[in-house]
């Protein structure tokens, strides 16, 4: 399963890329809700992470940007 984790917080996105890589999962991660929507459009995961309070598109707007 491939998941996509956004967060503006590095050390979060570490954390989880490890935890959930030795898990089995392939992780993909973008430090912004921009970097999510084009992650969305190339690797197409099956599951996002999102943090709803990032700067410049929030993560409701990428739900957004997603569903539309």
């Amino acid at each position: 399963m491939k998941l996509l984790i956004a967060d503006d917080d590095p050390q979060i996105l570490r954390a989880l890329r490890v935890t959930l890589g030795a898990r089995g999962y392939e992780v993909v991660t973008a430090p912004d809700g921009a970097s999510a929507v084009n992650a969305v459009i190339e690797h197409h995961p099956d599951l996002l992470l999102l943090d709803l309070g990032m700067p410049g598109l929030s993560g409701i707007e990428v739900i957004e940007a997603v569903r539309g």
